[in-house]
């Protein structure tokens, strides 16, 4: 079972693959950038940090992230794949 903090970092992922997957050209181009630059390996909200607070692999989440940046992964079973943690 997962602690509501997770819950909530759990949630801003699945909103950046939303994000990443389509939408509009801004949230799409922060996304982008959000999953693919290196912040502070322990910077609070940054990918790093959250694949780390989930227990998730950086270098599997970013692979999800180009598929579904160029159509090759549906966003909805990413979203319903990762809700289930």
């Amino acid at each position: 079972m997962n602690t509501p903090e997770q819950d909530l970092w759990g949630a801003v992922l699945v909103q950046a693959l939303v994000d990443i997957g389509g939408g509009n050209l801004s949230d799409r181009q922060s996304a982008v950038t959000w999953f693919f630059t290196d912040g502070l390996p322990h910077e609070m909200g940054g990918l790093a940090w959250i694949c780390e607070a989930l227990d998730l692999d950086l270098g599997h989440v970013r692979k999800i992230a180009k598929l579904v940046y160029h159509g090759r992964f549906d966003v909805l079973v990413c979203r319903t794949r990762l809700e289930s943690l």
